[in-house]
């Protein structure tokens, strides 16, 4: 096994570095990395119903799609993520396979964890770690969270929607009660970087013929076309959110403006527009225009830019009409 030293802080890239160690060695590998504040959303899961979009934006916070199921993450440096890649022989959903080297290594600091339910680490069944898996062409990576020192008030802020407008069958997470590894050990306490080079130092011991490997100049420039083409775009981490409709209402000072859409890849495919304002041009003029628009602020925006939508819907300011059809 090669034990990967990455030092980057960019969910980003640590996504994509996992994706190119899997698909494009054959070696197994185990890595520890971190990230600067993020959050990472499940392959099915639909972004936009996940998070609480006004904090997430006005706290700058990233937002990455990985390629495993599951839930919803939060990351920040008091959070490692732990990452397992091998040949699958048979032990896709073995989660326990996975994390008992980490287990084992916890229950050493005095910590009562133990593994929970399908895919979590729990201690006195308060949830620490989260475990997702994917396997292509035959090879498999397992990885998971380790909350040692998150923070966990910006973590529920993150990931906690406001009053949903959304209806969708995508699969929807479980904000489950947390707690951090370091608030349960009974010794002197420990820096999160101490825990994760402990883990780095456990691993290569119980693995016999482990050895350190650092990602060449080539590796890394090929990690960071992959973050480019796919894990820092728009159609990566929105776009490919699962079908959904959504739907709202607000009173204006011009009158009353209800819609309904529904959204596909990211792309608003059906619109309807109704209430009691006023309008000089037909209001599924204004419908056909928005169609094959991102449902996202500043896409909306650039579309009504192209029309005369005062005459649409007069008295409505359009950067507010943008924010009504995109608010959580």
């Amino acid at each position: 096994m090669k034990i990967v030293i990455n030092p980057s802080h960019s969910a980003y890239y640590n996504l994509a570095l996992e994706e190119y160690l899997l698909t494009q060695y054959e070696d197994a590998f185990f890595m520890l990395w971190t990230s600067e504040p993020s959050i990472l959303i499940g392959k099915h899961q639909n972004t936009y119903t996940e998070i609480n979009i006004p904090y997430v934006e006005s706290h700058k916070i990233p937002v990455v799609r990985r390629m495993s199921g599951g839930g919803t993450v939060f990351c920040d440096p008091g959070n490692i993520n732990f990452t397992f890649i091998e040949k699958d022989q048979g032990q896709f959903s073995d989660f326990r396979k996975f994390t008992q080297p980490i287990l084992d290594y916890i229950q050493t600091l005095g910590v009562n964890a133990t593994f929970s339910g399908r895919n979590d680490l729990v201690i006195d069944g308060q949830k620490f770690s989260g475990n997702a898996q994917y396997r292509i062409k035959g090879r498999i990576l397992h990885h998971g969270t380790l909350l040692f020192d998150t923070q966990i008030g910006n973590l529920v802020n993150a990931l906690t929607p406001k009053e949903a407008k959304f209806s969708n069958k995508s699969v929807s997470s479980v904000k489950a009660r947390v707690t951090n590894i370091k608030s349960h050990m009974p010794n002197s306490p420990m820096t999160v970087d101490t825990f994760r080079e402990n883990i780095y130092t456990h691993i290569h011991e119980a693995f016999s013929g482990s050895s350190f490997y650092e990602p060449t100049p080539q590796d890394i420039e090929a990690v960071n076309r992959l973050v480019s083409s796919k894990y820092d775009t728009w159609q990566w981490n929105y776009g490919d959110s699962p079908k959904y409709d959504y739907t709202n209402i607000r009173k204006f000072e011009s009158g009353l403006v209800e819609l309904g859409l529904t959204v596909q890849k990211g792309i608003i495919k059906q619109l309807s527009i109704h209430g009691d304002y006023f309008a000089s041009r037909e209001t599924q003029e204004l419908c056909s225009a928005l169609i094959g628009t991102k449902h996202e602020k500043n896409a909306i925006l650039e579309t009504l830019g192209t029309i005369t939508f005062n005459d649409y819907l007069q008295g409505v300011p359009m950067e507010d009409f943008a924010d009504f059809m995109t608010e959580i």
